[in-house]
């Protein structure tokens, strides 16, 4: 009987307790998920609105989610640009594909990444202020290709653009190069990085809305094919109606 008293009383001061913290305060105490576990959890989703998100919510989230895609996406990342060129001597314009191999590696700060790319897809360029060619292996990859004389290479007027996206909008790869004897590319991925993940969310959006109208036109299309299956039915049996009262034939149409 005496336990009963003690109880109750503790179960005030509970009560008295838990209205005097203030609302967040046992939330608070359970603990969060760590960064780290939220970001493999985008990587499992795949959803480039979430990695957009996470790249905006901190720098701690940023650098974890730049961290996991370095690590998960980066390897399996596939880019691929048209490259446009005129030859004087020739007046015409040429186009090539040019597209990413494998991931070669990193730069020591990892803030530059190196792809190896397709052999013989790529055209000769003029040295100019993004792309730091060597003279000597620009002339051996344009012989190679073309079969020109130096001369000829000093005539030519190359352009170099580059689509990513294209279907949307353009997205750059800041700090471009592009090695002609190791055959390879890099640029300057973290700049990249949002303006990619951007882009991809915008494509998804347009994709989806695309599918909205084309589902809404086809529900749209089908109900005026059964509104007027529904009126040439109902035309048929007023007609059908009609001829039986003219030939003298007492019925009437029911549909």
């Amino acid at each position: 009987m005496d336990d009963e008293p003690n109880a109750q009383g503790g179960l005030r001061d509970m009560q008295l307790l838990s209205e005097s913290l203030p609302p967040d305060a046992l939330t608070s105490r359970i603990p969060a998920l760590p960064v780290e576990l939220l970001v493999k959890i985008g990587t499992h989703l795949d959803n480039h609105t979430l990695w957009l998100g996470y790249a905006r919510v901190s720098r701690m989230f940023r650098v974890e989610a730049e961290r996991e895609f370095m690590r998960s996406r980066m390897p399996k990342l596939r880019l691929s640009w048209r490259v446009s060129f005129k030859l004087i001597f020739d007046g015409g314009y040429n186009d090539r594909i040019f597209t990413i191999k494998r991931l070669s590696h990193f730069s020591n700060d990892n803030r530059v990444v190196f792809f190896d790319v397709t052999d013989g897809h790529c055209p000769p360029f003029k040295t100019n202020s993004l792309l730091n060619v060597d003279k000597e292996a620009e002339l051996t990859f344009y012989r190679r290709q073309l079969s020109c004389t130096e001369w000829d290479l000093n005539r030519n007027l190359c352009d170099r653009s580059i689509v990513l996206g294209g279907r949307v909008r353009q997205v750059e790869l800041p700090g471009l190069e592009i090695d002609f004897k190791k055959r390879c590319m890099s640029f300057e991925w973290k700049l990249f990085l949002a303006d990619f993940l951007s882009d991809q969310v915008l494509q998804r959006n347009q994709r989806r809305k695309a599918e909205a109208n084309m589902k809404f036109n086809e529900l749209v299309n089908a109900q005026k094919v059964q509104r007027k299956g529904a009126m040439s039915a109902w035309t048929s049996s007023r007609k059908n109606y009609r001829s039986g009262r003219r030939n003298g034939i007492d019925y009437t149409w029911t549909s």
